[in-house]
């Protein structure tokens, strides 16, 4: 339990920061930026237009931000386990409830023995 709930959260910080590169680099990489890096083989995957705008998903875009989630995900999931901060901020709450929840089962299989 205790694993599944940091690997959700390590998922959903990748996640939430792979949607901000994603989102960072329609907004503020252009054309001409994206030609001089790339070539002019790019591979555009959706275009939406804002007021006369063209903002462009491309294929490079989503490969250097997946890149950069994962590596602030493996950064987070690294730093969620060393840093005392991050331990009692995140962990304390679920081992304490976990903590609850053997002593609560070890009580009802008590229980069960004894009506056995």
């Amino acid at each position: 339990m205790l694993f599944v709930s940091q690997a959700l959260q390590v998922l959903f910080v990748s996640l939430f920061i792979g949607a901000f590169f994603v989102l960072f680099g329609m907004l503020a990489i252009d054309e001409v930026a994206r030609e001089s890096w790339i070539g002019p083989q790019e591979n555009v995957l959706v275009t939406i237009s804002i007021g006369g705008d063209h903002f462009e998903l491309t294929a490079e875009l989503l490969k250097v931000a997946g890149g950069l989630a994962a590596f602030s995900g493996f950064y987070f999931a690294v730093a969620m386990l060393t840093d005392s901060t991050y331990r009692e901020e995140f962990l304390t709450e679920l081992t304490d409830e976990m903590r609850i929840s053997f002593k609560e089962r070890c009580e009802y299989l008590k229980l069960r023995r004894v009506e056995a």
